[in-house]
């Protein structure tokens, strides 16, 4: 079957690779779409600190059960996405569900060989969660990075009825943005450096965008007016932080969300978070019962994944879809793999 293999960072192809061939209580499910991402560019470019070569890529996609063990819920031909980390199972952190904090925790396709950027993939059969009837296309195959932005605000805590404001609105971001607005926030600012986001984000119903175009972020978010009660930061650098504290109100809170590279030092002014008691807070991967709420959103329409999607492509040109991606960052959003 062809599959997506990165060798080394800066080296990978498209190659032919076994069939799955599933172990006791596996499943194989077929592939119909897989979403490039942003952990994806980074294990292709090296940066990506968990990566583990060779490997084939991918994490993001949705797809029909072909084989199932005898024992397992799911049938054949039944519509199915991919919980893609992968814990030890015994730890106290993967009983109590929260797979994200086991000591072994990997992820398909950046720290473990079994990506979904493939034709097929065999899995546990646990580690697919079958999909509503909505799902059951490209719309899909955003259910992961939705999840991403459930855990995020969950991380938060309840946002209804505050003012929220999100620095950086690529994928991510703007999922972040959807999912507060259907929590109840009640008002939401999206930044971006990209001028063309703020299209998309109009789109979806978001009026309130600040360019970050090397004016002090600080200074625009003031302009912006009023203090923000939840920072979700995308982005993670000295300035956004610094601006991210300058726009919280007494009591607020900084969710971190920008996965580290290296080892990411960032300053902070510890004394705007003293005086003002701020509570700064990480957000990392997701558990199981954020793809079933991230599942709800997409399906009730409480999140939008259609005008995310800006390419699709066959996955044997997947290096002509990567090079979009890079070179067109105002153009795309998530494009869309086709085995």
């Amino acid at each position: 079957m062809k599959a997506v293999y990165v060798e080394a960072p800066g080296s990978f192809r498209i190659t032919e690779r076994p069939e799955p061939a599933p172990g006791a209580g596996e499943a194989v499910m077929r592939i119909v779409h897989a979403g490039i991402c942003a952990s994806d560019v980074g294990v292709v470019e090296g940066h990506n600190p968990i990566a583990a070569y060779p490997l084939t890529l991918g994490h993001e996609c949705v797809g029909v059960v072909e084989e199932v063990p005898p024992d397992g819920s799911l049938r054949k031909g039944d519509w199915a996405t991919v919980y893609p980390s992968v814990g030890c199972g015994t730890c106290p952190a993967c009983e109590a569900g929260r797979i994200n904090h086991c000591p072994t925790f990997r992820v398909l396709g950046i720290s473990h060989d079994r990506g979904v950027f493939a034709e097929r993939i065999a899995v546990p059969a646990a580690q697919l969660l079958p999909v509503p009837d909505g799902l059951r296309g490209r719309n899909g195959a955003l259910i992961e990075p939705t999840a991403v932005a459930v855990h995020v605000n969950r991380r938060a805590g309840t946002v209804a009825g505050q003012r929220v404001v999100v620095i950086g609105c690529g994928v991510i971001g703007t999922l972040v943005a959807q999912a507060a607005r259907a929590y109840g926030a009640a008002d939401v600012v999206a930044v971006d450096r990209m001028e063309a986001r703020r299209d998309l984000l109009s789109k979806l119903g978001f009026e309130r965008f600040v360019l970050a175009d090397g004016a002090p972020l600080v200074e625009r978010l003031r302009e912006e007016g009023g203090p923000a009660d939840v920072v979700f930061d995308t982005v993670c650098t000295g300035e956004t932080i610094d601006a991210a504290l300058e726009a919280l109100s007494p009591g607020g809170r900084l969710v971190l969300v920008a996965a580290p590279r290296g080892a990411h030092e960032i300053p902070l002014g510890y004394a705007k978070v003293y005086r003002r008691e701020l509570s700064l807070i990480a957000s990392r991967n997701y558990v199981p019962d954020d793809f079933l709420e991230a599942m709800g959103l997409l399906d009730s329409g409480g999140v939008e994944a259609a005008p995310l999607i800006t390419g699709i492509w066959p996955l044997d040109r997947f290096a002509e879809a990567y090079a979009e991606l890079l070179a067109k960052p105002e153009r795309h959003a998530k494009i869309l793999l086709e085995p």
